[in-house]
């Protein structure tokens, strides 16, 4: 958090973030309104960047994106998301909303409906997802913890739902993969050659806080992979299997390739 926050000091002392070039910033919740005591400040520290104006605090224990874009329902059920965590309760000045927040239904006593857990309620009036125009950048604001809450409850809808909001805002990638979630991919540099490494997760998932000890690997076959180069590859080989893999030339300097079977670990050379 303290990191984040003395980088949107200096961002907000530069003046003009996402003027001079394409800048795409997402921030959620409370990131840049404390100070480095960890002081509340109230405010954003970039508030004319992200477009919102911090109203206050949410306080039940979670609450419900009701998405109002289309374009963010490509990959969730068109259902409020339940999010568990902490949420901000924050006013568009410049932003544009995508999404609103919904409150949880309460019983007449005040309690909550099912131990702890509660339906969908009212609208709080309050985005829970935003998008601001700020020169040539763009500005993502997410009023609640949707890392978090993912992590509490592994709800696949949060994780498609920011997969939806990079695909909205981020239109001209460098790399785009496709495979299941479970492959991890790490673009890094070697001389003139461009490695991708790829990593398998598959495997069993722990339950109930308990250790689970991955007995077997399940491969992944045909993972497609599309990435931009400053010029055309002479080869491109899957390694440590040293395999060539062909390869066929996209417009924008893309190339794209298939990857035929990851086991655990490879790594894709590109020369």
């Amino acid at each position: 958090m303290t990191v984040w926050n003395r980088w949107f000091k200096r961002s907000a002392d530069l003046g003009g973030l996402g003027l001079a070039r394409a800048v795409l910033l997402i921030a959620t919740v409370r990131t840049g309104t404390e100070d480095e005591a960890y002081q509340t400040t109230g405010r954003f520290a970039l508030e004319d960047v992200l477009g919102v104006r911090l109203s206050g605090a949410y306080t039940n224990t979670h609450g419900y994106i009701v998405l109002t874009d289309d374009r963010l329902k490509s990959r969730v059920l068109d259902i409020p998301q339940q999010v568990w965590g902490e949420f901000a309760e924050v006013q568009p000045t410049t932003a544009r909303p995508l999404a609103d927040l919904w409150d949880v239904y309460m019983r007449k006593d005040g309690e909550y409906f099912q131990s702890g857990s509660s339906p969908v309620g009212k609208p709080t009036g309050y985005p829970a997802i935003t998008l601001n125009q700020f020169g040539k950048g763009q500005a993502v604001y997410i009023s609640g913890d949707l890392f978090a809450a993912y992590t509490i409850c592994n709800q696949w809808n949060l994780k498609n739902l920011f997969k939806d909001v990079i695909d909205l805002v981020l239109t001209d990638r460098l790399f785009k993969m496709d495979a299941p979630d479970v492959v991890e991919a790490v673009l890094t540099r070697q001389g003139r050659k461009t490695l991708v490494h790829l990593v398998n997760h598959n495997g069993e998932r722990a339950f109930n806080n308990t250790i689970a000890f991955t007995e077997d690997v399940v491969p992944i076959h045909d993972i497609g992979v599309k990435l931009k180069l400053d010029s055309a590859p002479r080869v491109i080989r899957l390694m440590p299997e040293n395999r060539k893999l062909a390869w066929r030339k996209l417009s924008g300097g893309r190339v794209s390739f298939r990857v035929p079977q990851l086991d655990l670990y490879s790594i894709v050379v590109i020369e």
